[in-house]
């Protein structure tokens, strides 16, 4: 494992307010290409300090170069954003279900997907959908975007592996880049029409809700394209174990994922985007819409909308179009062997 340098303390103080200034976040090797000038006409008086700094900590770094000790820092700070996420999922769904509004409750459903995962955790954003969706509504509005791919040129092959494997929305020559060019839109503009779809819920910060796997992901990209913190980004996965357990019984929180993530329409085209459909068919259930429209109608489907909230499920806003209407009797026995749970 690599020791800490003089340079690397260097970084670290520098590295909040380098970033605060470009307004997004930073990865190490951008980040010790925008100090290193700024090292480089440094006095060596001035880099003593450093070196003083550097002995007195001797922090060993991990593999992104980030020191132990701000990694476990990190770690714990992770743990209580999980638990305060948690409660405040529980919070709002208790108290709506009480005063009977739970039905009625507008949440919006995001799911992101990326160009490239470059060092520390940082993505290359590329395709964000979002739903606002209540149960007794269903699908309220909807928003869709393609994000232009911003890439540095080392990384290349590595992305358009990760986007043939799944999205395909990486233009493989002359002429896709051209036509991705009419579809896509810039990181800012992508960030302005967010805003705009949330409207007065951006700055009641009204939190969005993904996979439980993927809050991370999601955050970073809204985070890197907004320059903001304003987007808290909740489990979808917490506030269905939640919404499930008030309503019929609790449920584990890996039940929860199950429930969400089954496999039942991830090759349905119609809820795909139009980009999806009419260009990357294989690909339709890495569409971010597909996505967001899967969650949804997967939770409709187990909650069972009848007997939950005595409403008939639409087309379109319960279940996807054409397609039967799906029984609303709660179906989740398969699911719970092995777990010691038994629906009753």
């Amino acid at each position: 494992m690599n020791k800490y340098s003089p340079f690397s303390c260097f970084m670290m103080k520098r590295k909040p307010e380098v970033e605060k200034r470009l307004g997004r976040y930073l990865p190490m090797w951008e980040l010790a290409s925008e100090v290193s000038k700024e090292w480089q006409s440094m006095p060596r008086s001035e880099k003593m300090r450093y070196q003083h700094l550097y002995i007195q900590e001797g922090d060993k770094l991990d593999c992104y170069g980030v020191p132990l000790r701000l990694r476990e820092k990190e770690n714990q700070m992770n743990k209580q954003e999980t638990l305060t996420m948690q409660q405040h999922i529980a919070d709002i769904v208790n108290m709506y279900h009480s005063s009977g509004g739970l039905g009625s409750l507008p949440f919006y459903v995001v799911s992101g997907s990326f160009y490239l995962r470059m060092d520390e955790g940082c993505y290359v954003p590329a395709e964000i959908s979002l739903l606002k969706f209540s149960f007794k509504t269903g699908i309220i509005r909807e928003f869709h975007a393609i994000v232009e791919p911003f890439l540095p040129v080392s990384y290349r092959r590595l992305a358009m592996q990760h986007s043939q494997a799944t999205h395909n929305l990486l233009p493989k020559d002359v002429t896709d880049r051209e036509e991705m060019k009419l579809v896509s839109r810039s990181p800012t503009e992508v960030a302005n029409l967010i805003k705009n779809f949330l409207s007065e819920d951006y700055d009641k910060c009204r939190p969005l809700y993904t996979l439980h796997s993927e809050v991370e992901q999601v955050q970073q990209m809204l985070h890197s394209m907004t320059g903001e913190d304003k987007l808290k980004v909740y489990s979808l996965d917490m506030l269905f174990q939640h919404i499930h357990s008030v309503l019929i019984k609790k449920i584990p929180l890996h039940v929860s994922t199950d429930v969400i993530n089954e496999s039942l329409w991830e090759y349905h085209v119609g809820i795909a985007c139009k980009w999806h459909i009419d260009n990357e068919q294989d690909s339709v259930r890495y569409c971010t819409m597909s996505c967001v429209k899967r969650w949804v109608f997967l939770m409709c489907r187990h909650i069972g909308m009848v007997l939950a909230f005595g409403v008939v499920p639409e087309e379109g806003k319960h279940y996807p179009v054409e397609e039967p209407v799906v029984s609303t009797v709660v179906n989740l026995p398969l699911l719970m062997q092995g777990t010691g749970y038994h629906h009753k």
